[in-house]
């Protein structure tokens, strides 16, 4: 094997596989980017579970000033 079939042995070996990511990526379309509907109703889900979150501590704080120790009762049934 002489140096030039050497070298186009090395570069086929180190560029195949970037090549062919790139191919990949191509013709998998990369990323889906979401609809304007899908980041309207994740910002919906995220404000609803905000939400959610806020009344759960508000009900927390509740339990804690009138039943105290309510949390170990309900951890050991």
């Amino acid at each position: 094997m002489d140096t030039n079939e050497t070298v186009v042995a090395i570069t086929a070996i180190v560029f195949s596989p970037v090549i062919g990511f790139f191919l990949l990526k191509i013709l998998r379309g990369g990323a889906p980017v979401p609809s304007p509907q899908d980041q309207a109703q994740t910002r919906a889900l995220m404000a609803a579970a905000e939400r959610m979150e806020r009344r759960i501590d508000s009900l927390e704080m509740l339990l804690d000033n009138e039943l105290p120790g309510w949390r170990s009762r309900s951890a050991n049934p």
